[in-house]
Order: structure tokens, then C-alpha cells, then sequence
């Protein structure tokens, strides 16, 4: 009868009849899903260069499985998979190309333009398999006054906070 179930004593496992035949029923024994990899934001970039992310090591995955590795988002993003977690050994240079990958124990690093506008921001997504990370990456403002106390400006100036009277303040660097 279509849609019944029941074990086999001689192979050990359980089958389903879709009307005609019996069919076993397996589990997906690859689990290609990774433990969440985290990219960390950057902040008060100069408009419309080329930045890289940290490098996340990817994990929780079944050794040998394989899922596609893809990026999405704004500042023309790729990735690049490494073997070693300092990207000496690449195993596949900066692309936008989906690639099937066993991933475990590997490194997924992204890059992107930054936007061309002061105080913009840009995400970028990495995806192995059914998991996601953002990885956010915003250019400096152009007077710098959003930004925290101590953050380097993009005409090399340091911002030092709001003055009494309301107005941003700011210094140089020290050498």
C-alpha cells in the first residue's frame, strides 16, 4: 500500500512503499551546515577602497562534506578559502563564483569596495551551505563627529568630542 512503512529484519533499516515498490529511508549522514562564523565590522574606512575582513575559521561541520560557498552584497564582494588561518595556503583565490567545497577545518575571508560616500555603509554576506554571517563595513564620516571619542578621521585628524558650546572638537595625532 502506497505510503507504508516497515522495517527490514535482513538489511537493518526501515522502507517505504510508494505503491509499486519498497524504498529505503536514509538519513543525511553529511552534515554540512557550519557552526556560525563570525565577521567583525569595520568602521571610519576611507570611501571607495578596497577592504578585507578577518579571517574566520569555519567549523562544526562533518569532515569531506561538501556545500556551495557564495557572497552576496553591495561593494562588489568576493571570498577567498584558505587552508591555514593567516591565508598562506589559498585553496581558492578571491571570487563571486559559487563553489561546492568541503569547508571543515578551512578559512573563509570576504572583501569589498567600501561606498564612495563619507558615513555609508556597506554589508556584505558570506553563505556556506544553509548559514550566513554579515559582515558590515561603513566609511568615516566627513567631519568624523558620529564617530567615538578617538577615532582617526579620514584628513588625519582625531576626533575628541563635543565642545561646551556644542561643536565638534578635534585634534592631531600624536608621534
Amino acid at each position: 500500500t502506497e505510503g507504508a512503512i516497515r522495517y527490514n529484519t535482513t538489511i537493518k533499516t526501515i522502507e517505504v512503499c510508494d505503491g509499486a515498490s519498497w524504498t529505503r529511508i536514509l538519513g543525511n549522514t553529511c552534515d554540512n551546515a557550519p557552526a556560525y562564523f563570525p565577521f567583525t565590522a569595520l568602521t571610519a574606512q576611507a570611501p571607495s577602497t578596497l577592504v578585507t575582513s578577518n579571517i574566520a575559521a569555519i567549523t562544526g561541520m562533518d569532515a569531506g562534506c561538501a556545500a556551495t560557498v557564495s557572497v552576496s552584497g553591495s561593494g562588489s564582494p568576493e571570498y577567498r578559502v584558505c587552508s591555514t588561518s593567516n591565508c598562506s595556503s589559498v585553496d581558492i583565490n578571491w571570487t563571486q563564483a559559487n563553489n561546492s567545497v568541503a569547508m571543515q577545518g578551512k578559512y573563509l575571508q570576504l572583501r569589498a569596495t567600501t561606498s564612495a560616500t563619507t558615513g555609508a555603509m556597506i554589508t556584505v554576506t558570506g553563505n556556506i551551505g544553509p548559514v550566513s554571517s554579515e559582515w558590515q563595513v561603513t566609511t568615516a564620516a566627513s567631519d568624523c563627529s558620529g564617530d567615538p571619542v578617538g577615532t582617526v578621521c579620514a584628513d588625519g585628524t582625531v576626533y575628541a568630542g563635543t565642545s561646551p558650546a556644542g561643536g565638534a572638537m578635534y585634534t592631531t595625532r600624536c608621534d
